[in-house]
This record gives structure tokens, sequence and C-alpha cells, in this order.
């Protein structure tokens, strides 16, 4: 890396590939894996027609890049550009509105409405539809820009979108984008003035995307003969953003030492699930669900000689419990994992990952299966 930025601190190791509306693009000599990107402080609407020099604004628009890309595990590849821009919106505001009259100020999609735009400066950049892209022929890196690319891209886009959103609750009086200066009819100091701030509040927001996560799994068993499985949840939990604990205790043996355990946690406020690991007959699970307000998982470790009798300990519950039971120790992080989403947005983030990173692995699948008349 300090070979890399004493490279780029240097303009004659420099020559520029593309330049934007907001940054200009470099390629760097002896390194043919990254570029070097620079913010303007340029700001533009109504693709380039309304333009104004806003001084800071390459400085909090560099930060925010990179406090984004903390967050998305510093992926930043040199690729070939498919020329469209994927756009998503919360919101329908600007020139949404334009585009689809009839539809009132500030409706709000359910899910991120998607829209597609070929990059034709020229032309204005125009709406594209997912048809007009599969017919294009687009091809880069080998890869044809088909129906299947089109989906996932789309997906990927929305899950991106849904990781980085910072509009609450999708009230257009707290955006913090720049559609309040496309609405301008004169440009003020005291707007663009309004706008840095705008801007500035979004980086001082980006900075804590990366924060640790505060969610808690205790992963208790009953037996330390069922640690590797215990182990294997906590791997998994880790993975998608959550801290595992791993104590030991038997609800049948020592039930006020259980009990004694799960209260350490229930009396803080880190938010917290119990993942409960008993074999044969488990009684760890209903005791801590029947005493306790954190919701608990069962993840018995069950094989396939045993399952068929020990898993009904962990299905016929009494009344009141509440506590769910799931079968492997991917699947017990994954459930831990969805209950945290609305408490921490890094667990949020991971989960929406893993889906994406499921739906790219089978949309592969299907196209090579379909390639192969499988």
């Amino acid at each position: 890396m300090d070979t890399l930025l004493s490279l780029v601190a240097n303009d004659d190791n420099l020559s520029q590939l593309a330049e934007g509306k907001t940054k200009v693009i470099y390629a760097i000599k002896s390194d043919q894996d990254h570029v070097l990107i620079r913010s303007k402080d340029q700001l533009t609407a109504f693709n380039a027609a309304r333009k104004d020099q806003l001084q800071g604004k390459a400085r909090i628009a560099n930060n925010t890049t990179v406090n984004v890309f903390k967050f998305l595990d510093e992926i930043a590849k040199k690729c070939e550009m498919i020329p469209i821009e994927w756009v998503a919106r919360r919101v329908a505001t600007g020139s949404f509105l334009k585009r689809n009259p009839g539809v009132p100020q500030g409706y709000r999609f359910a899910e991120p409405k998607i829209e597609t735009f070929f990059k034709d400066d020229e032309n204005d950049d125009p709406q594209y539809s997912d048809e007009q892209i599969e017919c294009a022929g687009f091809e880069y890196n080998g890869i044809k820009i088909g129906k299947s690319e089109i989906n996932v891209m789309k997906r990927m886009t929305s899950v991106i979108f849904k990781a980085l959103e910072l509009w609450p609750q999708g009230d257009r009086r707290l955006q913090l984008d720049k559609q309040f200066y496309r609405d301008m009819k004169e440009v003020t100091a005291e707007a663009l003035q309004q706008l840095i701030s705008n801007y500035e509040k979004v980086m001082d927001l980006t900075a804590d995307f990366s924060a640790p996560s505060r969610c808690r799994a205790v992963v208790i068993m009953g037996s330390p003969a069922d640690k590797d499985h215990c182990s294997k949840i906590a791997a998994h939990c880790k993975l998608l953003g959550i801290t595992p604990v791993i104590r030991i205790s038997s609800a049948h043996k020592t039930t006020r030492e259980a009990l004694d355990i799960i209260a350490e946690y229930e009396s803080d406020e880190t938010p917290t699930v119990v993942i409960a690991v008993a074999g044969r007959s488990n009684g760890l699970g209903p005791v801590l669900a029947g005493n306790y307000t954190l919701p608990v998982i069962n993840c018995p470790p069950v094989n396939e000689s045993t399952v068929s009798t020990d898993i009904w300990s962990s299905l016929r519950m009494p009344s009141g419990m509440g506590c769910s039971t799931v079968l492997g120790a991917d699947e017990a992080a994954m459930c831990a994992a969805k209950m945290m989403t609305s408490h921490d947005h890094m667990v949020y983030g991971r989960v929406l990952a893993a889906q994406l990173n499921t739906a790219i692995k089978l949309a592969k699948a299907d196209r090579s299966c379909f390639g192969e008349k499988c």
C-alpha cells in the first residue's frame, strides 16, 4: 500500500483514463490492478446543464466514498464498464415524477424501485428497458449481458442500496441528497452552504458504517460433548457479524447455574439471542425460553441415526415457550442474524450479502445447467 501511495503522489505516474461530471479516473504506471479516482469540487444537475463550484465537496465526497468502501470490504476491482446506470429509489421524487405523471411526491416503494439508463451524454442518458439492454448485445470480459445477468445486477443494485440507505423511514423531509439543488429555480450562496452541510452529515453518518457489531449470540450447550457443533455455530455467527459467546450448563443437572448464566446476558443492553444446543432430551432450550425474555433457538446436534427420536424434544413444547428449532449450525446462525437485523445495520448488510451471493450462485448454476441441457 505504501508503494502504491508513493506512485499516485507523483502526477508523472498517472495518465487520464476518463473524466466524468464529478470525478477523474487515472491509470497508474506499473500497476495494472488499480486506478486513482480524484473527486472534483464541481456540483452538477440535469446532466451537467447546471454546474456550480462548491469548495470542500471533493474532500467530503472522497471521505464518504472511503467510508462506503470500508463497509463493503474494500472491494474495488478494475473492470470493464457496462454503459448502463442503475438507479435505486425508495421514494418517488425528482425526475421519476416527471416520467410517471400521477404518482404523488413522496410515494414510498416497499422494495427499492430500480430504473436503468443508457450512458449517453449527447442524448441525456435515455431510460432503457430490460429488453433494450438484452437486445443491445453487450459483452464484457467474455460475459454476454442477457436476462440472467440483468436480473442479477438489478438485485445487486437493490441490495447495495438497502445496505447503504440513510433516509429514515423514507421521510422526504429528512433527505440529505442534492434533490433540493435540482429543485431550485435560482442557485444562491445560502443554498450551496446548506448543501455542503448535508454532504458533511452524510460523511459523518457513513463514518459509523463500519462500527463493530453490538449483537451477541450466547451459544449454550448441555454437555462438553457438543463443543464441535457449538464451534461451528460460533464460526457462522462471526461471518454474519454477530459476536458469539460459548457457555456450558445442563438444564437437567445444573438448572440454577444455567438460569444464572442467561441472567448475566439479559441484564445488560446488548441485543442478544440464545442458541441452545442439547441432544437426546432437550430441556435446555425450553427451560431458558420459559424463564427469560431473550429469544431462544434450539439447534440440537442430531445425526441421521438419532434425528427421528431426539428431534421431538425440541419440537413438542409446552405452551408459552416461543422458542424456535432449526437444524444445522449455519441455519442457527442465520436465524439469529435475522432476529438482529433491526438492531444492527452491519448484521443487516451481511444477511443481505449472504442472500445475494446465494442468488448469484443459483443464477450461475442455472446458466451452466441450461447451457449443458441438463
